[in-house]
Formats: C-alpha cells, structure tokens, sequence
C-alpha cells in the first residue's frame, strides 16, 4: 500500500547503494517487502537514520530479508517485473535463446529477441539495438516441470522460443534447438524479473559462465 511520501513500494526492485555500511549488504539487488516510518530516536540509531525518515524490508534472491533505510537504497533501472514483460510477450516468440544457467533454487535464460519497433516505457527493456538482450531471473523456485531434459546438453546452444508466458510467479517457455530437439519449461517462483545488463549495476551478458 502506497503512503504519503515513501520513495518504494512493495515489489520495486532495488540496489543497496555502495556506500552504505557494511551490514546493510551494500551493492547488492533485493525487492521492497516491507516499509514503516522511524518514529524513535532509538531505531533510528539502530538503522543509522534520522525520525521520520522511512525503513524498509527488502528480500533478496536467496529469501533472506533485512530492513535498511530509505537513504541507502536506489531503484535498479535494469530490472523489470515479469508481469511488465509479458506486455511484450510477442517479441519473443521465435527469440534466440543464448545460455541457460540452472542451479537448485534458480534459472538465469540469456534471450535475444527479433528487432522490436514499438516505443516501451523509457526503453527501459531494450538494449542499444532495439531487441529485448538480457535475462530472465526465476528464484525461490517453488516448482520446475522440464520436458525433454535429454537435451539438456543444448541449453549452452542456441535455441529459438517456440511458447513464451510470463508473469511475476510463473514461466513458461518452449524452445527448439534443432529440428529433431526441444525442451518445454514451466516453472513457478517466489520471483521473476527481467535484467538489462546495459542499465544499472547488472552483470554483464559476457561474464556468465557455467
């Protein structure tokens, strides 16, 4: 719920300025679950902030949360909720899928799509190119049903969207690789997002390695 004068709202995808304390997790990206104003001098010691400045709880992608003040946080302008994405959902239809990094808790699909020629907010979701070029992030995986993993050894291919579904929650995607192979995810999260690496302090495309 939205209040007087907070910079954040639940759900804002942010960064944890560098500059802040050490125990604040400086750099790192969270979302915004939680706010309240400091209404003590007390607290406001305990979170190395002024009264009447806003706290928040924010979540980080391993499901640990913390609270941190207003003043150490910025908004990640290279990050976009899933549901936002799936407003574009079309473009990615025949998108080329360039790795896929999978762990127990996460997946990370580097995607490229076809040229986009319709103006998006800000262009906040394009690279310099015109094309959606970043990556899908699912954490906090709650479910993954994989069809095909046989070809799972084609996930460091290059593979071509079939089926694209996306929201904040859940996705759902099937991709060829050739002809003769394919391989169908759906998968339900704590969090999705997309990540342009060309915005903010988001790792780039070429450092992902498996």
């Amino acid at each position: 719920m939205e209040e007087e004068n907070n910079k954040f709202n639940w759900g804002d995808y942010i960064i944890i300025i560098k500059s802040a304390p050490h125990q604040f997790h400086p750099g790192e990206m969270a979302s915004i679950c939680g706010f309240h104003k400091i209404k003590s001098l007390e607290t406001a010691a305990q979170f190395s902030c002024n009264v009447g400045e806003w706290v928040y709880t924010v979540e980080f992608g391993d499901g640990s949360d913390m609270q941190v003040a207003e003043h150490y946080l910025e908004k990640n302008p290279g990050i976009v909720h899933g549901k936002e994405l799936s407003e574009y959902s079309n473009y990615f239809i025949n998108a080329v899928v360039l790795k896929i990094k999978m762990d127990i808790s996460s997946i990370e699909i580097q995607v490229k799509s076809s040229p986009v020629y319709q103006k998006t907010s800000d262009n906040i979701l394009l690279s310099n190119e015109n094309r959606f070029d970043g990556k899908i992030i699912a954490t906090q995986i709650e479910s993954i049903i994989i069809k095909n993993s046989a070809q799972s050894m084609g996930w460091q291919q290059e593979g071509k969207i079939l089926s694209f579904e996306m929201s904040d929650h859940e996705l759902k995607l099937s991709i060829e690789w050739d002809r003769s192979k394919s391989t169908s995810f759906d998968i339900k999260s704590g969090q999705i997002w997309w990540e342009n690496p060309s915005r903010g302090d988001a790792e780039p495309l070429d450092n992902w390695s498996y």
